[in-house]
Protein backbone atom coordinates (compact mmCIF):
# COMPACT_ATOMS: atom_id res chain seq x y z
CA UNK A 1 0.00 0.00 0.00
CA UNK A 2 3.26 1.99 0.65
CA UNK A 3 4.08 1.93 -2.96
CA UNK A 4 0.67 3.13 -4.50
CA UNK A 5 0.89 6.16 -2.13
CA UNK A 6 4.55 7.09 -3.07
CA UNK A 7 3.82 6.95 -6.94
CA UNK A 8 0.30 8.56 -6.26
CA UNK A 9 2.62 11.51 -4.22
CA UNK A 10 5.04 11.85 -7.05
CA UNK A 11 2.44 11.70 -9.99
CA UNK A 12 0.84 14.77 -7.69
CA UNK A 13 3.92 16.45 -7.27
CA UNK A 14 4.93 16.23 -11.59
CA UNK A 15 1.61 17.67 -11.98
CA UNK A 16 1.53 20.70 -9.27
CA UNK A 17 5.11 21.36 -10.66
CA UNK A 18 4.38 21.23 -14.02
CA UNK A 19 1.51 23.66 -13.78
CA UNK A 20 3.77 25.96 -11.90
CA UNK A 21 6.30 26.02 -14.49
CA UNK A 22 3.87 26.10 -17.36
CA UNK A 23 1.16 28.06 -15.98
CA UNK A 24 -1.62 27.47 -17.80
CA UNK A 25 -4.01 29.98 -16.95
CA UNK A 26 -3.10 29.71 -13.11
CA UNK A 27 -2.23 32.65 -10.76
CA UNK A 28 0.91 31.00 -9.49
CA UNK A 29 2.09 30.01 -13.19
CA UNK A 30 6.33 31.09 -13.02
CA UNK A 31 5.84 30.47 -16.88
CA UNK A 32 3.13 34.25 -16.34
CA UNK A 33 6.68 35.54 -15.79
CA UNK A 34 8.63 34.27 -19.11
CA UNK A 35 5.99 34.57 -21.02
CA UNK A 36 6.95 37.57 -22.75
CA UNK A 37 10.34 36.65 -23.20
CA UNK A 38 9.19 33.42 -24.96
CA UNK A 39 7.07 35.45 -27.20
CA UNK A 40 10.31 38.00 -28.28
CA UNK A 41 11.70 34.21 -28.49
CA UNK A 42 9.04 32.99 -30.55
CA UNK A 43 8.51 36.07 -32.96
CA UNK A 44 12.55 35.88 -33.54
CA UNK A 45 12.08 32.07 -34.45
CA UNK A 46 9.13 32.00 -36.48
CA UNK A 47 7.95 28.82 -38.49
CA UNK A 48 11.31 27.14 -38.04
CA UNK A 49 14.45 27.06 -35.55
CA UNK A 50 16.05 28.90 -38.62
CA UNK A 51 14.40 31.67 -39.04
CA UNK A 52 14.45 34.96 -37.67
CA UNK A 53 11.03 37.07 -38.21
CA UNK A 54 10.52 40.34 -37.64
CA UNK A 55 10.27 42.23 -34.31
CA UNK A 56 6.87 44.19 -34.22
CA UNK A 57 6.42 46.49 -36.63
CA UNK A 58 8.23 49.65 -35.81
CA UNK A 59 10.97 48.31 -33.83
CA UNK A 60 14.79 49.15 -34.89
CA UNK A 61 16.99 46.22 -35.17
CA UNK A 62 20.74 47.01 -35.89
CA UNK A 63 22.88 44.44 -38.03
CA UNK A 64 26.78 44.70 -37.65
CA UNK A 65 28.03 42.98 -40.70
CA UNK A 66 31.58 42.02 -41.13
CA UNK A 67 32.44 41.25 -44.70
CA UNK A 68 35.48 40.61 -46.50
CA UNK A 69 33.70 42.31 -50.01
CA UNK A 70 29.64 43.47 -49.89
CA UNK A 71 27.32 44.64 -52.66
CA UNK A 72 24.45 46.59 -50.93
CA UNK A 73 21.52 47.32 -53.31
CA UNK A 74 20.27 50.62 -53.04
CA UNK A 75 16.81 50.62 -54.71
CA UNK A 76 15.86 54.30 -53.63
CA UNK A 77 17.00 57.54 -53.86
CA UNK A 78 19.18 58.27 -51.20
CA UNK A 79 21.40 60.79 -49.75
CA UNK A 80 24.94 59.54 -48.57
CA UNK A 81 27.74 61.49 -47.06
CA UNK A 82 31.34 60.83 -46.90
CA UNK A 83 33.29 63.46 -44.62
CA UNK A 84 32.20 66.81 -46.19
CA UNK A 85 30.48 65.66 -49.49
CA UNK A 86 26.96 64.93 -49.76
CA UNK A 87 25.63 62.63 -52.42
CA UNK A 88 21.75 63.13 -53.10
CA UNK A 89 19.42 61.01 -55.27
CA UNK A 90 21.82 58.28 -55.45
CA UNK A 91 20.84 54.68 -56.49
CA UNK A 92 22.64 51.91 -58.14
CA UNK A 93 25.27 49.58 -55.95
CA UNK A 94 27.35 50.43 -53.45
CA UNK A 95 30.50 47.87 -53.33
CA UNK A 96 32.34 48.09 -49.84
CA UNK A 97 35.47 45.98 -50.17
CA UNK A 98 37.84 45.54 -47.59
CA UNK A 99 40.29 43.82 -48.69
CA UNK A 100 41.32 46.43 -51.15
CA UNK A 101 39.91 49.11 -49.17
CA UNK A 102 37.97 50.85 -51.35
CA UNK A 103 34.55 51.69 -51.88
CA UNK A 104 32.58 51.64 -55.03
CA UNK A 105 29.54 53.71 -55.94
CA UNK A 106 27.47 52.38 -59.06
CA UNK A 107 24.58 53.47 -60.92
CA UNK A 108 23.83 53.77 -64.80
CA UNK A 109 25.29 56.83 -65.28
CA UNK A 110 28.41 56.99 -62.76
CA UNK A 111 30.73 55.34 -61.00
CA UNK A 112 32.64 56.87 -57.81
CA UNK A 113 35.33 55.49 -55.96
CA UNK A 114 36.66 56.48 -53.00
CA UNK A 115 39.24 55.18 -49.80
CA UNK A 116 37.42 52.93 -47.30
CA UNK A 117 36.23 55.20 -44.58
CA UNK A 118 33.10 56.13 -42.65
CA UNK A 119 30.36 56.58 -44.90
CA UNK A 120 26.62 57.44 -44.06
CA UNK A 121 24.12 55.95 -45.99
CA UNK A 122 20.63 57.94 -44.34
CA UNK A 123 16.65 56.61 -45.05
CA UNK A 124 17.18 54.10 -47.54
CA UNK A 125 15.44 50.78 -48.61
CA UNK A 126 16.40 47.56 -49.56
CA UNK A 127 14.71 45.24 -50.68
CA UNK A 128 16.73 41.93 -50.60
CA UNK A 129 20.70 41.73 -48.79
CA UNK A 130 21.45 38.00 -48.84
CA UNK A 131 25.03 37.99 -46.61
CA UNK A 132 26.93 34.66 -47.48
CA UNK A 133 30.11 33.31 -45.33
CA UNK A 134 30.02 36.66 -43.46
CA UNK A 135 29.80 37.33 -39.61
CA UNK A 136 26.40 38.98 -38.83
CA UNK A 137 25.36 39.89 -35.66
CA UNK A 138 21.61 41.05 -35.30
CA UNK A 139 20.63 43.14 -31.95
CA UNK A 140 16.88 43.87 -30.92
CA UNK A 141 16.71 45.99 -27.77
CA UNK A 142 18.61 43.38 -25.28
CA UNK A 143 18.45 40.37 -27.10
CA UNK A 144 21.38 39.46 -29.79
CA UNK A 145 22.61 36.58 -32.13
CA UNK A 146 25.80 36.18 -33.65
CA UNK A 147 26.12 34.12 -36.72
CA UNK A 148 29.59 33.65 -38.29
CA UNK A 149 30.18 32.31 -41.89
CA UNK A 150 26.60 31.09 -42.77
CA UNK A 151 24.11 32.32 -45.20
CA UNK A 152 21.64 35.14 -43.81
CA UNK A 153 18.92 37.09 -45.78
CA UNK A 154 17.21 40.18 -44.77
CA UNK A 155 13.89 41.31 -46.59
CA UNK A 156 12.28 44.55 -46.68
CA UNK A 157 15.23 46.65 -44.69
CA UNK A 158 14.27 50.73 -44.14
CA UNK A 159 16.59 52.40 -42.60
CA UNK A 160 20.21 54.05 -42.05
CA UNK A 161 23.62 52.45 -42.95
CA UNK A 162 26.95 53.19 -41.50
CA UNK A 163 29.94 52.06 -43.18
CA UNK A 164 32.64 51.75 -40.74
CA UNK A 165 36.77 50.73 -41.16
CA UNK A 166 36.27 47.74 -39.75
CA UNK A 167 32.22 46.68 -40.25
CA UNK A 168 28.85 48.03 -42.14
CA UNK A 169 25.64 48.31 -39.66
CA UNK A 170 22.09 48.66 -40.37
CA UNK A 171 19.96 50.36 -37.69
CA UNK A 172 15.97 50.31 -38.91
CA UNK A 173 13.41 48.23 -39.25
CA UNK A 174 13.12 44.52 -41.86
CA UNK A 175 10.13 42.54 -43.12
CA UNK A 176 11.83 39.61 -42.26
CA UNK A 177 15.54 37.50 -41.31
CA UNK A 178 16.12 34.19 -41.68
CA UNK A 179 19.37 31.94 -41.99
Amino acid sequence: MLDWKILAASFAALLFISSALIGGGSAFGIGDTFSGIMDKISQWLGGSSVSLSTPEEGQEVEILITPNILIIPIETDTTINIDSVTMKDFSGEIIVDYENEVVNFMSNDMEISTPLQEIKIKETEINKLILEEITVEIIHDEWSEKTEKSKVEIVGFVGDIEIMVDMISLKGTVSNIAK
